[in-house]
């Protein structure tokens, strides 16, 4: 469309066109060379995190466990692409391993709130046994001194029982300590009585 040019003018615009031309090409395949050697260098990186997604599965501390997990995940956002064919396989081993890391720590939940369930039934029996105790206060000194060691006995169990689920524990605990101090309060009255 542009028309004819001189024979003399034609044959340098050629010679330009086709060095430009040449120019694009080798600028195509440097951007792809440094592409595949970036997919090259982020591959090595996954890879890197894939192992140490990988060792912490068998971390023995959970926090510890899911703290790393959770900052190699960030990591593994920044870190960048790698080639289509790589891309799909290197993150099933990074999923699969985050995964076993994940349900671990789901089964540690599992595992703690059956011990919460248990440690609230045992606290349960505890203030029942505590109720059923204090129910009848005693009538002379050696009875109140045999029911203090009863109760001290029962606080004892408490503390070693372990914790309830967190919701549950104080008022489990208000309910045990007010049987405790109501009891305590009727036996420095008797001695009081038994002073005057």
């Amino acid at each position: 469309n542009v028309g004819m040019l001189a024979a003399s003018d034609n044959r340098a615009i050629g010679d330009t066109y086709r060095y430009a031309c040449d120019k694009v090409y080798e600028y195509i395949q440097i951007d792809k060379e440094l592409r595949e050697l970036n997919f090259k260098k982020n591959l090595e990186l996954k890879k890197e995190l894939c192992d140490k997604a990988e060792k912490l599965i068998l971390e023995p501390s959970i926090r510890i466990a899911i703290d790393g997990i959770k900052q190699l995940q960030e990591e593994w956002k920044e870190s960048g692409a790698v080639s289509r064919e790589m891309n799909e396989v290197i993150w099933e081993r990074f999923k699969k391993a985050a995964d076993q890391v994940y349900a671990r720590l789901k089964e540690y939940v599992e595992t703690l709130k059956s011990k919460h369930d248990e440690n609230k039934e045992g606290k349960l029996n505890l203030i029942q046994q505590l109720e059923t105790l204090t129910a009848t206060l005693p009538d002379n000194n050696g009875a109140w001194q045999k029911m203090t060691e009863e109760i001290e006995t029962l606080l004892t169990s408490w503390k070693q029982l372990g914790f309830a689920a967190k919701k549950d524990n104080e008022e489990l605990w208000n309910s045990f300590k007010g049987l405790r101090d109501r009891f305590f309060k009727a036996k420095e009255a008797h001695f009081e009585q038994s002073r005057k």
